[in-house]
């Protein structure tokens, strides 16, 4: 039995948003690679395919036809004698001597330069690895957006898949479209246009368990759970809880461009939390912010929260909260 990904699932659905995560080497990227080529030479809808960075895109599109050979036997392409080519670009293919458009390759900060490109025949848009560890642009997601816009237009025909392992459920899109985390683990949302599907499997769990990854590590660590089980790798949720206590409020940080206050509680440990004060004090990380009530971060304060946070002083209100404050303390290591 395979374990690689099955879109059928989620098509049934006929949602204009799809939302595809699991573990690494699942075959979501092959299986939409699939899709795009079935409907391009069935239905005739090409397909674009983004990535965040030029660089990105660049390797998608030379290299995007390399694991393809099963599906050109299934289309039958060699019989119809049809080579196609890929770019960093497009992917295309020559039919009596005029180029064949089959597909785009196209990064978020590119979008500027297609806003007056027709894109008539596009039926499906796939954002490959859209969430990722680490820093994301601060109007990514509207650039991401403008871009739906232009491929899009006023055609209802468009499906979007957006495909990527799990890292944080702590991003930018999932605020934009309301996805998040009840206590059972189900994801939710409000928006009824949004399928979301997250996929791992046994089979699959007992392949990687004899990989150099998973021994490299304990079996039980996050890198594993992440790699066997689908967990969220960075959202961990050690120290994360709404603290009920007594506790007094000390002034606010800004981290990741997200306002957090500082508590002390009655207890010695420091809680931050989302609940603040917008006319406290406000320490910043950066000299453009410094307004009103803001001032330059201080220091001494970061170094004293690192070394808190190794004796298991701090608590967080919730994982976004914890990631926000985390990546505020690597700027005082």
């Amino acid at each position: 039995m395979s374990y690689y990904y099955d879109l059928e699932p989620i098509l049934k659905k006929h949602r204009p948003i799809n939302i595809i995560l699991g573990v690494r080497g699942n075959g979501k990227t092959y299986a939409l690679k699939r899709k795009c080529l079935f409907d391009f030479f069935n239905k005739g809808k090409e397909f674009v395919w983004i990535r965040n960075s030029v660089k990105a895109q660049q390797k998608t599109g030379m290299k995007w036809l390399k694991d393809i050979d099963l599906i050109g036997k299934e289309l039958g392409l060699d019989d119809k004698g049809i080579l196609l080519k890929s770019s960093g670009q497009r992917c295309w293919y020559v039919e009596n001597r005029k180029e064949v458009i089959v597909g785009y390759f196209i990064s978020i900060s590119q979008q500027q330069n297609f806003k007056s490109t027709p894109f008539p025949k596009v039926g499906n848009i796939v954002y490959d690895e859209f969430l990722r560890f680490g820093w994301y642009g601060k109007t990514e997601v509207d650039q991401f957006r403008e871009l739906l816009s232009t491929i899009q237009r006023d055609r209802l025909d468009v499906s979007l898949f957006m495909i990527s392992n799990n890292s944080s459920m702590d991003n930018p899109y999932f605020d934009k479209l309301g996805i998040k985390y009840t206590k059972t683990g189900i994801r939710v949302t409000k928006n009824y246009a949004i399928q979301i599907c997250s996929y791992h499997s046994i089979e699959q769990a007992e392949k990687y368990k004899r990989t150099l990854a998973f021994t490299f590590g304990k079996p039980d660590d996050d890198y594993n759970k992440y790699s066997m089980q689908g967990m969220f790798l960075m959202d961990n949720n050690d120290f994360v809880l709404a603290y009920k206590g007594k506790k007094s409020f000390k002034f606010n940080v800004e981290a990741d461009d997200t306002l957090i206050g500082v508590w002390y509680t009655s207890n010695n440990l420091i809680y931050f939390s989302k609940q603040h004060n917008k006319n406290a004090k406000t320490y910043t990380l950066f000299k453009k912010d410094l307004q009103g009530n803001y001032v330059l971060g201080h220091h001494e304060i970061g170094r004293d929260w690192v070394h808190k946070l190794y004796k298991n002083s701090l608590i967080f209100e919730s994982i976004a909260v914890k990631n926000n404050i985390l990546e505020y303390l690597k700027q005082h290591v």
